[in-house]
């Protein structure tokens, strides 16, 4: 349940986990009290999900997610790293959980992630994007670019993608060829605060103070 019917639903969550101990109770009361604002409670029954289920691949995946939101990036780290990817057939899940081992600095694991994706099914969304930023992390800017700019080029409606090849080019001090990356995005969603705030970083290395902002 979400928004207002995990609220409304937080007492009788509660009720059911005091009752009975069960990971799937958990995880929804977890959700509740998210809905409800309840950040530490939240982590507290997450963190209880784990004890009851130390190999659950979604309950630690859900875990690290909530503890990296709570700013326990340790706590994300150490609970990610826990997952047995080998084990895990599903792509786009584990795209998912490269792109967290990618928040918490562990980009070999990613890459190893995103590798395993790929094999399973390599059009699923997210494992590009995952492999090329976790390429850039380990120093690999040339691969790295190679396959964020496949990325793009398999979601041309995305703006994601678009940014990451952007912010890449940068990375590896290709300002002039970033900016206009980073314009497609703008363009593509003139709302989205990363794709302004990432050009006008761009803007600002070329030079272009006035632009910048």
């Amino acid at each position: 349940t979400e928004g207002g019917d995990a609220v409304g639903a937080l007492p009788y969550l509660k009720r059911a986990a005091g009752l009975a101990e069960h990971p799937s109770i958990l995880i929804n009361l977890a959700a509740a009290e998210r809905a409800a604002g309840n950040a530490q409670a939240a982590l507290a029954a997450m963190r209880h999900a784990a004890e009851l289920a130390p190999t659950d691949a979604g309950v630690l995946f859900r875990l690290a997610r909530l503890s990296f939101e709570c700013g326990d990036s340790g706590g994300a780290r150490s609970s990610v790293t826990a997952i047995d990817i080998r084990a895990i057939n599903d792509a786009p899940f584990l795209a998912d959980v490269a792109k967290m081992l990618l928040l918490v600095d562990q980009p070999t694991a990613a890459l190893a992630a995103a590798a395993r994706a790929r094999a399973i099914d390599a059009s699923a969304p997210g494992i590009l994007d995952a492999e090329g930023l976790a390429q850039l992390e380990l120093g690999r800017t040339e691969d790295a670019l190679k396959i964020l700019r496949a990325a793009a080029e398999a979601r041309p409606n995305l703006v994601e993608p678009v940014i990451n090849l952007g912010m890449a080019l940068a990375v590896a001090g290709r300002f002039e060829d970033a900016l206009p990356v980073l314009d497609v995005a703008v363009e593509r969603d003139g709302d989205h605060a990363d794709a302004r705030f990432n050009r006008g970083l761009v803007r600002l290395a070329l030079g272009d103070d006035a632009g910048g902002w």
